[in-house]
C-alpha cells in the first residue's frame, strides 16, 4: 500500500471523497471553505440515516469476530497509511469477513447506463470504507450501497481498481485543499439545481462572468452558455428583493436570478452589499454589477 503524500496531513473523510467525485467545487466549498446549507434533500438524507446513525455495540477486532452474523452501526474506521477516515453506516459481519453498507436516500441508477449500477461518487465512498477496513486488518471483499428510494442493495466488489480510484481521489483532494483555489463550477450541469450550496456556488453566474466575450463563451463543445437558470426558489419578498443575510453577514448571499442586478454598498459598514463571487475574489467596489 502507498503512503499518503504528507503523513502530517489530516485524514480525508470518505464522504468528502464522494463530494469530490460528484463535483470538485462542492468538495472545496464544504471541506476547505467550510460552507454548508441545508436543503430538502439533505434533511431527507438525515431522516434516512436516522436509524443507522445510532451507534450499536462496537465492531470486534479482526481476530475476535464471531462466526455468526453480526451488525454494527455507525462505525468509524481510519487508515493513517491511506490518509482516510470513514464512518460506515452499517457493517455486516459473517464467516470472519466484514462488508460495509452505505445508505443513500435516492434511487439506484440503471445498471445498463451506469456501470455496476452504482453512481461513481457512491462507489468511491464505499471503496474508501473497504480500504480503511482492510488496512485495519479486516477481511473485506465487498461493500454494499443501499438506495432507499428504490429499496435496492447494490454490491460493490473489491479489486485493485477500487483501491486505485480511492487513492487518486485522496491525492486530488489534498491537492485542492493545499492550492486554496476554488475549482470552476460545472457547466450547465443537471447536478446543480438540487445542490444545497447552489446559492453560494452560483455556477451559471460564475461561468458567465468568467467566460470570454467570444460567441459561445467558455463553454465546451455542445454546451453553449445561455442565461443563468433559476436554480434557487424565491419563496419570500425579502429574497425577491435581491439578497438575504447569511452567517457571514459581511457579504449577503445572492439568489441566482435570470437577470443581472446592481448592488449598492449598505449604509452600515458591518453589512456591505457586495456580490459574493467578487467578494471572495477580494472586490470592495462601492457598486458592483453581478
Amino acid at each position: 500500500m502507498t503512503e499518503v503524500d504528507r503523513p502530517g496531513d489530516e485524514l480525508i473523510p470518505a464522504r468528502m471523497l464522494n463530494e469530490l467525485v460528484y463535483c470538485p467545487r462542492l468538495y472545496f466549498l464544504e471541506y476547505v471553505a467550510k460552507e454548508w446549507e441545508d436543503s430538502a434533500d439533505t434533511v431527507e438524507g438525515r431522516r434516512v440515516h436516522r436509524r443507522v446513525d445510532r451507534p450499536s455495540r462496537p465492531l470486534p477486532d479482526p481476530d475476535e469476530l464471531p462466526a455468526e452474523r453480526l451488525h454494527a452501526r455507525s462505525v468509524t474506521v481510519t487508515s493513517e497509511r491511506e490518509g482516510i477516515v470513514a464512518k460506515a453506516d452499517l457493517i455486516e459481519s459473517g464467516g470472519g469477513a466484514v462488508a460495509p453498507v452505505d445508505y443513500k436516500r435516492g434511487e439506484a441508477p440503471d445498471a445498463a447506463r451506469v456501470p455496476g449500477g452504482v453512481w461513481p461518487a457512491d462507489r468511491v465512498q464505499i471503496a474508501a470504507q473497504m480500504l480503511a477496513l482492510r488496512d485495519s486488518g479486516y477481511a473485506c471483499d465487498q461493500g454494499v450501497v443501499y438506495y432507499a428510494a428504490s429499496k435496492t442493495r447494490v454490491t460493490v466488489p473489491w479489486d485493485d481498481d477500487r483501491a486505485a480510484e480511492v487513492r487518486a481521489a485522496v491525492t486530488e483532494a489534498r491537492r485542492l485543499a493545499r492550492a486554496h483555489v476554488m475549482p470552476p463550477p460545472l457547466m450547465a450541469s443537471p447536478k446543480c439545481p438540487r445542490c444545497s450550496l447552489v446559492g453560494i456556488c452560483l455556477p451559471d453566474e460564475t461561468n458567465l462572468l468568467t467566460a470570454p466575450d467570444a460567441p459561445g463563451g467558455g463553454a465546451p463543445a455542445g454546451k453553449a452558455l445561455g442565461a443563468p437558470r433559476q436554480l434557487v426558489s424565491l419563496p419570500s419578498r425579502r429574497i425577491r428583493a435581491g439578497a438575504w443575510t447569511s452567517r457571514w453577514s459581511a457579504a449577503p448571499r445572492i439568489t441566482p436570478y435570470t437577470r443581472p442586478w446592481t448592488l449598492q454598498r449598505g449604509a452600515k459598514a458591518s453589512a456591505p452589499m457586495i456580490c459574493p463571487t467578487l467578494y471572495r475574489m477580494g472586490a470592495r467596489a462601492g457598486e458592483t454589477k453581478c
